[in-house]
C-alpha cells in the first residue's frame, strides 16, 4: 500500500487507510454475495435487516472511535460494519440451507490467502525499503508495486496447491484453455511438490 499511495498520490501518507480499506472490502464482497443469494432465496427482508443493523453499528462505532482514532476511526468502524452485516447474512444462509465454505476445504483457501497476505506485505515492505534504482519516489514506487504484486500474485496459485485446497480432480472442471495449461504444468507443479 505504501509504494501504490506513493505512486499515485505522491507519498506514503494515509497508506494505513487503503490497508484497512483493503481488508474491509474482503467483507463487503462476502456481505454483498450473501446478501444476493438470500434474495434469490426469496428472502429480501432479511439483508436489509442486516444492513440496518450494520449502518447501526457503523454509526455508533464511528462516533465511539473517531475522536480516539481519527480517519482511522472511520475506516474500522466501517470495516466492522460490513464484517457484522456478512456474519448475519451468513448465519441466516445456514438456518436456510445448509454449506460449507469450499467444499469443506475451507481452512486451506483461508490458510493460503493469509499465506499470501503475509508474502504480500513482507514483500511490499522490503520493496518500499530497499527497491529504489531510479532515484525518483514516482518511478521506484511503481516497480515496487509491481515486485510486490508479482509475489503476491505467484504466491497464492503456489500455496492453494501446496495446501490442497486446489487439486488435480479441481483441475477436471477447469475450462478447455485452462485444463490444458494445467496438464503442461501438472507434471512441474508434481515435481515441485505443489500438487497433492
Amino acid at each position: 500500500a505504501f509504494s501504490f499511495n506513493t505512486f499515485v498520490f505522491g507519498d506514503a501518507e494515509g497508506s494505513w487507510i487503503i490497508i484497512i480499506s483493503v481488508c474491509a472490502v474482503l467483507f463487503q464482497v462476502v456481505m454483498m454475495t450473501s446478501g444476493s443469494i438470500l434474495l434469490g432465496l426469496g428472502r429480501p427482508e432479511l439483508p436489509m435487516r442486516h444492513i440496518a443493523a450494520g449502518v447501526a453499528a457503523k454509526a455508533l462505532l464511528t462516533f465511539a472511535l473517531t475522536p480516539l482514532l481519527g480517519i482511522y476511526g472511520v475506516a474500522l468502524a466501517t470495516g466492522l460494519c460490513f464484517a457484522l452485516t456478512m456474519a448475519l447474512n451468513l448465519r441466516s444462509l445456514r438456518k436456510l440451507i445448509p454449506f460449507s465454505f469450499f467444499g469443506g476445504r475451507g481452512t486451506r483457501f483461508f490458510a493460503a490467502a493469509a499465506g499470501q497476505a503475509i508474502a504480500g506485505a513482507a514483500a511490499g515492505w522490503a520493496a518500499y525499503q530497499y527497491v529504489r534504482p531510479f532515484g525518483s519516489s514516482v518511478w521506484d514506487a511503481l516497480l515496487q508495486t509491481a515486485v510486490a504484486a508479482g509475489i503476491a500474485a505467484a504466491a497464492y496459485p503456489a500455496l492453494l496447491l501446496r495446501a490442497g485446497a486446489f487439486t488435480a480432480e479441481d483441475a477436471a472442471a477447469l475450462p478447455d484453455r485452462a485444463r490444458k495449461l494445467w496438464l503442461k504444468a501438472e507434471p512441474l507443479l508434481r515435481r515441485a511438490r505443489l500438487v497433492r
